[in-house]
């Protein structure tokens, strides 16, 4: 890849976190018991497949995706998402997962915005701000209301490796991020509300602002 276009791209890493650290949605697995991590891991296919259609075709997206618990290589059922890449992480250690995730973006992307939500969502019109406040602040978070991380941004220059200590899928999780950024310029976006129930998907899956992907796949699972 050119050199100065690499230093101008800005792109996404769509981080999909194994069941064990989805608090909420490990609660809904529950619902479906045999099929619980079948119908989360399809739910996040069609996340993220929401997601690189509502960022456009001119967003560069890498999906991460986690190695299932049995070792077999699973990237093959995400091949039909439209990213740059499937990566398959060890799924064992996500602060090393998450640090993979940015250091591999960060080869082709100057700026590089991780979504890390159990159910990763993030907009046009979000990673346009984000691209703005970088320009001005070394990170941007945005939260979820359960004190979880759905987002976390930087640039390639200010980029600070403050995942090992982090109680992941927790409330804990973004206050552990910004205590290990207290000495960075850390723009927080506006906190997000998480799918944490059935009652939620049900809501969702009625909603007239739902998009038509997630609203099909729930419709097969009879939401």
């Amino acid at each position: 890849m050119d050199y100065n276009k690499k230093e101008r791209r800005s792109g996404v890493a769509i981080f999909i976190k194994p069941l064990s650290v989805c608090r909420s949605a490990s609660q809904i697995a529950k619902i479906f018991i045999a099929d619980g991590e079948k119908f989360i891991t399809g739910l996040q296919i069609a996340y993220a497949q929401d997601m690189i259609y509502a960022l456009g075709k001119n967003t560069p997206v890498n999906l991460y995706v986690p190695k299932p618990a049995d070792g077999v290589d699973s990237s093959a059922k995400y091949a039909h998402i439209r990213a740059e890449e499937v990566i398959t992480t060890d799924g064992g250690n996500t602060a090393i997962d998450v640090k993979l995730a940015f250091t591999h973006s960060f080869k082709n992307n100057s700026i590089v915005a991780l979504t890390c939500a159990d159910f990763p969502v993030l907009s046009l019109d979000t990673f346009m701000k984000i691209r703005e406040e970088l320009s001005r602040n070394d990170c941007v978070i945005e939260s979820t209301s359960t004190g979880d991380i759905s987002i976390i941004a930087f640039n390639r220059i200010t980029f600070t490796d403050c995942f090992e200590e982090v109680e992941w899928g927790t409330d804990k999780t973004a206050s552990q991020v910004l205590s290990a950024l207290k000495y960075k310029r850390v723009y927080k976006l506006r906190p997000i509300n998480e799918i944490a129930s059935s009652d939620d998907l049900l809501k969702l899956s009625q909603s007239r602002g739902c998009p038509m992907m997630i609203r099909e796949y729930l419709k097969s699972w009879s939401f």
